[in-house]
């Protein structure tokens, strides 16, 4: 029989609290030798202050928490606690402590070395090189090398690098500490694929217990076993990898609506006992004339015979049901499309071919079908008129042919019903744009009964500084859209540009109908607002008749539509956003870093919400998954310049 593996890590009835909030609320897991676990959760979950506990970083208000590593622990925060003017050699140092430390202890051990201290030395020296300290340094380099920061000068300031480089320092001098147990928080962040793809094959040979907060679901597929997710205070443990998640967390849903289901069921058919039986009971006469005889018909009957009984016995079990209902399953996230043609009728869209007009953006597996080249040009006349932009951070921008300033501010954008009559409108036009040749961007072009579908957004020969140079660009509706490219290549620029709110240096750019902007900087809405106040902000009616489509989603427990936008976490703040942005319907979404700061559970909810939209799509991700998935047309970007133009 085989012996049980021992335990190294184990949380018993662990509580952390921050001031009146409780974040991890009596939790219990166990860790056995040489597990993978990724932890996931929501941005202020507690992912990173569980982490903290298990490294000793932090302690645990109540509970026990025991951690056995010999061989030593090695903990990656999202942030380097280093000043500026500490040097890269610091940094590495500090990664190196434990290894340090027992390098130093040998040095003493030799200079004081007697025949009662050689058995200490010893075993100083076996502790040393069963972590590879002799190698740690050169590990250090290697590690650099495959994160994309080789040759860095060790006497190099901290100050004069970005932070993502700093985030891949400390990455590489964690992994080169060789440990027992690797602690790493959002190790993927500020990482290329190439990057992320050695990260991934050094994890995969690393002979001891990994435990990986991410938001990278390739990651988790390919590196971990077990899923902790952190949710309200609690820690749910799910086996047999990311997929044995889904699967689990999709049986709990079946589960959810099953039960709301026979709930409903029961609420109905009680109801119906209870009208039934009164209609019986009205019949039941309440007194009978010749009751005296004492037989058949006449026989004297109490009305609280069978019917009345029934009754009673329905009308106490509706009292149980009520009092206790079951809630349904949260709504699935949907984005809507107005659909409008240009001069503001529906368009009934239609291909010159069979297949649908709006394609699935996303498939079910992890891989891409090889797009083509075959693209389409035409000229474009300049058009004279302009329009301003608003700075916001997710808006829902309502087309309309008048121009007014632009005007930069910082205040959330409020929504605004569509308007009536022509919806196309010019954005900019500056500088000498015409005859430019734009490209189309799908292969099938979508039609209405009167001929090809107008373009929603147009851009022709746009060019911001230095930042973006597109020479013309049309985006029809149901058309897909990724767009690629390496950090400051101009992605978000162009997002911007295309959303009406970055005006042009030079160029044309006409939009038509409604467009939905998520963007990566968050929504600056007043601390003091609450959950439900900032969802409803611009909305006809008063917030709290907003509440019932909040929570329908999902996205927050009704407790929470009371909390400041002060007390929430980047990740719940994005939430509102995204709310925002689902519940509004539009022809034209812009996605720009659409995963940042969500649960992989959310993310995955979000694509499926986009492969049922009708209306056209704009994406720019660095989400590996997301991108396998997309099966539009795809653009990518280098120094501000399109370099390639994939049709779908």
């Amino acid at each position: 029989m085989r012996a049980p593996q021992p335990t190294q890590i184990a949380l018993s009835e662990v509580t952390k609290r921050y001031d009146e909030r409780v974040v991890l609320d009596r939790i219990s897991f166990t860790v056995k030798p040489g597990e993978r676990i990724g932890v996931i959760g929501d941005n202020g979950s507690g992912k990173s202050t569980l982490l903290k506990i298990i490294a000793g970083r932090e302690d645990a208000d109540a509970g026990e928490v025991t951690v056995v590593a010999p061989g030593g622990v090695g903990y990656l925060a999202q942030t380097l606690d280093l000043p500026p003017r500490a040097t890269v050699g610091d940094a590495v140092d500090l990664a190196l402590a434990e290894l340090r430390d027992l390098e130093a202890r040998m040095r003493r051990a030799e200079a004081d070395l007697t025949e009662e201290t050689f058995d200490a030395y010893s075993d100083l020296i076996a502790r040393f090189e069963a972590r590879g300290g002799y190698q740690a340094d050169a590990r250090v380099d290697i590690a650099l090398h495959g994160l994309g920061l080789p040759g860095l000068d060790r006497r190099r300031p901290l100050g004069t690098l970005s932070g993502g480089e700093r985030s891949r320092l400390a990455l590489a001098a964690t992994l080169a500490s060789a440990p027992e147990l690797l602690l790493l928080d959002e190790p993927t962040n500020d990482l290329d694929d190439q990057a992320v793809s050695w990260l991934e094959q050094h994890l995969r040979g690393h002979r001891g217990t990994v435990i990986a907060i991410t938001h990278d679901r390739v990651f988790l597929e390919r590196i971990t076993a077990t899923i902790l997710e952190t949710e309200a205070g609690a820690v749910t443990r799910y086996g047999d990898g990311y997929d044995g998640y889904l699967a689990a967390k999709a049986a709990a849903r079946r589960r959810r609506l099953q039960e709301y289901e026979d709930w409903r069921t029961e609420l109905a058919r009680n109801h119906s006992l209870v009208e039934s039986n009164a209609v019986r009971l009205a019949a039941i006469p309440r007194k009978s004339s010749l009751a005296i005889f004492g037989s058949a018909a006449f026989r004297a009957r109490s009305r609280g015979h069978g019917a009345m009984g029934r009754i009673r016995n329905a009308k106490s079990r509706l009292a149980e049901l009520t009092g206790n209902p079951v809630a349904p399953p949260p709504t699935p996230l949907r984005f809507t499309a107005t659909i409008t043609s240009a001069t503001g009728n529906p368009a009934n869209l239609t291909t010159d071919d069979p297949a649908p007009t709006t394609p699935t953006p996303f498939t079910t597996a992890d891989t891409t079908a090889t797009p083509h080249t075959d693209t389409a040009t035409s000229t474009t006349p300049a058009t004279p008129t302009a329009t301003p932009h608003t700075d916001t951070a997710t808006s829902t921008t309502p087309a309309t042919p008048t121009a007014t300033p632009h005007t930069d501010t910082a205040a959330p954008r409020t929504p605004a019903t569509p308007a009536s009559g022509d919806h196309a409108r010019a954005v900019s036009t500056i500088g000498n744009a015409a005859k430019i040749a734009s490209v189309a961007i799908g292969d099938r072009v979508p039609r209405t009964a009167a001929g090809p579908a107008a373009p929603l957004a147009e851009l022709a020969g746009v060019r911001v500084g230095d930042r973006l140079d597109v020479p013309g660009l049309r985006i029809r509706p149901g058309e897909r859209l990724l767009v690629t490219g390496p950090n400051g290549a101009g992605k978000s620029t162009l997002i911007r540009v295309l959303a009406g709110e970055l005006r042009p240096d030079a160029g044309q750019v006409r939009l038509a109908g409604r467009v939905g902007h998520l963007r990566q900087e968050e929504t600056p809405w007043r601390p003091g607002l609450t959950v439900l106040d900032a969802f409803a902000a611009g909305r006809p009616g008063d917030a709290a008749e907003h509440a019932g489509t909040l929570l329908s989603l999902g996205l927050f427990r009704r407790a929470d539509l009371r909390l400041r936008i002060g007390e929430l976490s980047y990740g719940q703040r994005r939430r509102i956003e995204l709310a925002r942005l689902v519940t509004e319907p539009v022809d034209l979404v812009l996605l720009d870093e659409p995963t940042n700061h969500l649960s992989p559970a959310l993310v995955e909810e979000l694509e499926a919400a986009l492969t049922t939209y009708q209306g056209a799509l704009v994406v720019v991700t660095h989400d590996r998954r997301m991108r396998s998935r997309f099966t539009g047309s795809h653009l990518t970007l280098h120094e501000g310049r399109v370099t390639e133009l994939q049709a779908a």
